[in-house]
């Protein structure tokens, strides 16, 4: 399943930056002793995340399912 809007152009460079910041994307970050430039760009932070937020809540259900099961295992109800 593949899921998409529509940003108009004008409206596009604005509204990914302002994303970015939102969710604390950083242009540039601390690797091997050194600041360089983030290798992540915007985009792909942005989807990233995009994807964080759309994906965790059925994540966090499959987990919490597992971890019942465990608990109800381990009381012998199953």
């Amino acid at each position: 399943m593949k899921f998409s809007f529509t940003i108009r152009d004008t409206k596009a460079m604005e509204a990914l930056t302002l994303f970015c910041n939102a969710y604390g994307y950083k242009a540039s970050v601390f690797q091997g002793g050194e600041i360089v430039p983030n290798p992540e760009t915007r985009t792909e932070f942005a989807e990233r995340i995009l994807k964080e937020i759309f994906v965790g809540p059925f994540k966090k259900e499959a987990a919490d399912r597992a971890a019942q099961l465990a608990v109800q295992t381990a009381d012998g109800e199953v």
